[in-house]
């Protein structure tokens, strides 16, 4: 059942926490200079209606309708309530091991299917302090494609149930490397830039799944027991994000070689060369404190050389508005994700509803109703949608 398998995670995380609690000793030492926080989400949702993907492969058709709502992670809804595609806990340890010098740990554990249910380490670095502006951090962060990027696993942290799959719909979401970070404050205005530059192998990654793997028939060659994993390598960026009372914009880019690697016939072939790909992106976020505005924009620019037929570049964009008043807040977004290639059969529109009420100010409950409409002449997607979902979530911080 979804809330054994959610326990059986909380289990397992809290286990790492207790450990390291039964090693703290009197005395300055790091473990007096550690803070243990965490998160969670009980999630459950459905398709109530909607169409079969044209990719008919790709799923099972009693599965369908079905609507992909975290590409990274493989989670999808179906025609049935089911709890397993957004559950999910986390827990975060940062020690100061010195005044210049600490670490960070963050453990996420997910009940999706596609991740097969485990805990993973999410953000493991150290971070070094140079000067007061100054820091460098070195390991596995969360890339900050997006402006929702480093807290996307945490719900209590925005209106939605999750942010639009349009704009946030990566294969990879981690980089293994290092960054430069610089802050600053000037009066009401403050700067937030990075360099980052590192490499991410994702084994069986999720989003090959949902492209190519049929989950149910055995004698697909892309069945269970084979595999493609996603390199991104080579990856270099930087992000810039300047905040003035209750206006703040983003602006980042980032570059890297792309590569899928087959174990259909069990040794690794590259499916293609390492091909560069460019991703230019912007938000813009208002809050006044009753109306929120938050526009992105992403531009994937795909390398087409060596390719035939050659890659396709992509845009997505989003925009919602929402009000909040006392606990209560409302938002309606609109997103979109273009693929510039003719007859591409990706391109798709999404309109949804969300309500989220402020139980405490650690905690909240929401409600969501999405609507997908994939822009082809048939009204059929190619790998989701049609499909119009509910959704509803519990979200905590501790």
């Amino acid at each position: 059942m979804p809330l054994k398998r959610f326990q059986q995670l909380g289990v397992a995380i809290w286990s790492v926490v207790a450990l390291s609690q039964a090693f703290a000793y009197d005395g300055d030492g790091p473990w007096d200079r550690t803070n243990v926080s965490g998160f969670g989400t009980v999630g459950a949702g459905r398709v109530i209606s909607g169409g079969m993907p044209s990719w008919t492969n790709r799923l099972d058709g009693q599965n369908c309708p079905c609507l992909i709502v975290d590409w990274a992670h493989g989670a999808e809804y179906t025609g049935s309530w089911n709890a397993n595609p957004e559950t999910k806990m986390g827990v975060q340890i940062d020690t100061d091991f010195t005044s210049t010098l600490s670490g960070t740990l963050q453990l996420v554990g997910r009940t999706a299917p596609m991740v097969k249910h485990k805990v993973g380490v999410e953000w493991l670095y150290g971070t070094y302090k140079l000067d007061p502006n100054w820091t460098i951090q070195v390991g596995r962060k969360r890339l900050p494609i997006d402006y929702y990027s480093d807290v996307q696993d945490i719900g209590n942290a925005y209106v939605w149930i999750r942010p639009s799959e349009e704009v946030y719909g990566w294969d990879i979401v981690n980089y293994n490397g290092a960054n430069i970070t610089y802050h600053n404050a000037f009066d009401e205005l403050s700067l937030n830039a990075s360099i980052f530059t590192g490499a991410e192998h994702s084994r069986d990654y999720a989003l090959g799944k949902i492209f190519t793997l049929n989950q149910f028939n055995q004698t697909s060659p892309f069945a269970p027991k084979n595999r493609i994993d996603a390199n991104w390598t080579n990856i270099i960026g930087a992000h810039a994000e300047v905040n003035y009372q209750w206006l703040t914009a983003r602006l980042v880019y980032t570059q890297f070689d792309d590569q899928k690697i087959s174990f259909v016939t069990g040794a690794p072939v590259p499916t293609t060369p390492p091909r560069k790909r460019e991703i230019f992106g912007y938000a813009i976020l208002a809050d006044s404190g009753n109306w929120i505005f938050i526009h992105e924009y992403s531009y994937f620019k795909r390398d087409a050389i060596n390719t035939s037929p050659p890659d396709n570049n992509y845009i997505s964009i989003s925009f919602s508005g929402g009000y909040r008043w006392h606990k209560l807040t409302s938002m309606y977004s609109v997103s979109s994700f273009r693929d510039e290639g003719p007859g591409s059969g990706n391109d798709r529109r999404n309109n949804s509803f969300s309500l989220r009420y402020d139980i405490t100010p650690h905690s909240d409950v929401k409600f969501q109703f999405e609507v997908e409409r994939p822009e082809l002449p048939n009204g059929v997607g190619a790998i989701s949608g049609p499909a119009k979902e509910i959704a509803v979530s519990y979200d905590f911080t501790f």
